[in-house]
């Protein structure tokens, strides 16, 4: 049987300046351990969001519902032959997000509408992906992509991340091109912050989380990314 993993945890968002970052950057490295993922610049994340026919998520997202959810695809290298297929599921402030991989070939073929191929994994979770995207006539909508640097700490399974140079494109969804025309989708100077735990944070790091003197808010990668249904 293919694995599924399953993440639950509280999720926390902030807008915050690079100059705020590049302050508070040295505690949080003595503190917290440095993910031993990409370079000490970071490294990429580009995903493909899809939805339904009618932007049923978009509009659950947008329209304030309590139970929202998102399928996408996502990549650290446009080389890679295995692909992560993930559906987060959201209630209030917490989250439940499933994750598979699938092979390349595989979520070309998504990518194309061809959703039996998650019939090909033994898995209860790419059944429900298969009947959720058959049902709902998913389509790729956007991709986004981004530079991350993260910071861990094992206890409650905290994570802090700092994405920046956030841009996507709605027009072009070959997902494994090096080369994607992309456009920026906030200013230059600001930086999502999420803290992600498990049960509670400890009291050495919500001081840290204040030092950054931001404000929570609902930011979505995935709404942002869709721009032309602003207007």
């Amino acid at each position: 049987m293919t694995e599924t993993i399953k993440v639950n945890r509280n999720e926390r968002k902030y807008l915050i300046s690079t100059e705020r970052f590049s302050v508070i950057s040295n505690r949080i490295s003595c503190i917290l351990q440095k993910d031993a993922n990409g370079s000490d610049d970071g490294y990429m994340v580009r995903t493909l969001y899809f939805d339904s026919m009618y932007d049923d998520d978009y509009h659950d997202k947008i329209d304030g519902l309590m139970n929202k959810k998102k399928i996408r695809l996502r990549i650290y290298d446009t080389e890679s032959n295995f692909v992560k297929i993930e559906m987060k599921e959201k209630s209030s402030e917490f989250q439940t997000k499933r994750s598979m991989s699938i092979s390349r070939k595989d979520a070309k073929e998504l990518i194309s509408g061809g959703y039996s191929v998650l019939l090909n994994y033994n898995s209860p979770f790419a059944e429900e992906l298969y009947i959720a995207m058959s049902c709902g006539l998913y389509r790729p909508k956007c991709i986004v992509e981004y530079t991350r640097k993260a910071f861990l700490m094992p206890e409650n399974s905290i994570r802090l991340t700092f994405d920046h140079n956030l841009r996507n494109t709605e027009t072009s969804f070959d997902f494994f091109s090096p080369k994607l025309n992309m456009n920026p989708m906030i200013p230059s100077d600001c930086i999502v912050f999420e803290v992600k735990y498990n049960n509670f944070l400890f009291s050495h790091v919500k001081d840290l989380i204040r030092e950054c003197d931001k404000t929570e808010t609902s930011f979505s990668k995935y709404c942002e990314g869709r721009k032309s249904l602003y207007y």
